[in-house]
């Protein structure tokens, strides 16, 4: 296995915490993934992959979804963190 690929396999489960933190937000903020997405512009099918852990996002992306969601970024590394904590 060449080192790109277990690199891309091993984030899968940092993307599929990401993804989950992302959706409690947004539940929490009693949003859907249709109005979310319009709040960033992107169509609700982007929510939906992020979520599932399928749509790798970047920090600025990360920060775009957590104002629109009305979340709390200190919240959202709560969350990772007990998933983390709490193992796969």
């Amino acid at each position: 296995m060449d080192f790109r690929r277990s690199y891309r396999m091993s984030g899968q489960r940092e993307r599929a915490s990401l993804g989950l933190a992302l959706k409690l937000m947004r539940i929490r903020a009693g949003l859907t993934q249709e109005e979310l997405g319009r709040r960033v512009g992107k169509k609700h099918s982007y929510i939906s992959r992020i979520e599932a852990g399928d749509q790798a996002i970047d920090v600025v992306a990360l920060l775009e979804l957590i104002r629109a969601g009305d979340g709390d970024p200190n919240e959202i590394l709560d969350d990772l963190v007990e998933m983390f904590r709490q193992g796969p």
